[in-house]
């Protein structure tokens, strides 16, 4: 896969990246991880996985995990530090860091086609299931479904109001309810 994504001819829509990697994985992949901003889905906690031969034998990219450091503002490097909204997730590889960057998505976007496709994605997604009234509707029904357990989780776990291990730069909530709002003001702030 690498031998073909960093060579001259990468992009060749037959022999190119495209005949080791399933694009619409890797799309995907790369919408959330920068919805998100997800520091570790550019660098270390990334999942992925090989169909068979006899399947098509492409990689894919995901499930995604590993947020702890997503959906905040945090202070990792400068391109994280901001707290507008701005700033690409996959240049992570730019930022001296304890573990380097794969560093794909870099140079994918460097195929405009690759490019033109997420926009297109996103476009999509932003009317069904990334859709600001959608995403807050879930996050208001998981957050009635968590009534009670998370008071349950607070009384064992007292850490409302802590920093749990992410360079957060923004002040941590001291309720349940307070870190749905913040989480859903920041998602306001990412997706404009």
């Amino acid at each position: 896969v690498e031998t073909s994504l960093y060579s001259s001819t990468f992009n060749d829509p037959v022999n190119g990246y495209v005949k080791y990697l399933s694009n619409s994985s890797f799309i995907d992949y790369f919408i959330l991880n920068e919805l998100a901003r997800n520091v570790d889905g550019n660098k270390k906690s990334s999942y992925w996985y090989k169909d068979r031969w006899d399947k098509g034998g492409k990689l894919h990219a995901g499930p995604v995990w590993d947020f702890d450091w997503a959906w905040k503002n945090i202070y990792d490097c400068e391109e994280y530090s901001r707290t507008d909204g701005s700033g690409w997730s996959y240049k992570i590889v730019d930022c001296p860091a304890d573990v380097l960057s794969f560093g794909w998505f870099k140079r994918l976007l460097q195929d405009p086609r690759f490019a033109n496709q997420i926009r297109c994605r996103w476009e999509d997604l932003r009317t069904t299931v990334l859709k600001s009234e959608v995403m807050f509707n879930y996050i208001d029904s998981i957050e009635l479904v968590l009534a009670i357990p998370q008071q349950r989780h607070f009384a064992a776990f007292p850490v409302l109001g802590q920093n749990n291990g992410a360079p957060e730069v923004d002040a941590i909530p001291t309720s349940y309810h307070g870190e749905v709002v913040k989480l859903k003001n920041w998602i306001t702030t990412r997706m404009q």
